[in-house]
């Protein structure tokens, strides 16, 4: 998996990239195995990397939510809108409903 970590040690912060807009990558194995990213990239620094790294977009995106994938276990949580995509970006591993845009 491809997770950034947004805080610091022990602050549950972190964002799991499922996919790219790049053929093949709609999954979170596919997305890794593709980029050939390992453990050894853990912990990288990705505003100042040169490995892996997070560039700026040029324009803006509509975000859409929806419910997360995966974790029917969490009960009614499992319900929230904690999915985050790109509405229009047909490199998603599965459909979102149509839910409201952020």
């Amino acid at each position: 998996m491809f997770n950034i970590v947004l805080g610091p040690s022990e602050y549950p912060a972190a964002v799991l990239i499922r996919a790219l807009e790049y053929s093949g990558c709609d999954g979170p194995a596919k997305l890794t195995r593709i980029l050939g990213i390992t453990r050894a990239e853990n912990c990288l620094d990705l505003c100042a990397g040169d490995t892996i790294w997070l560039e700026p977009r040029d324009h803006a995106v509509k975000i859409k939510t929806a419910p997360r994938i995966g974790i029917d276990f969490a009960g009614r949580d499992a319900l929230r809108p904690w999915r985050f995509l790109i509405a229009t970006s047909r490199f998603i591993s599965r459909p979102a409903p149509n839910n409201k845009k952020v």
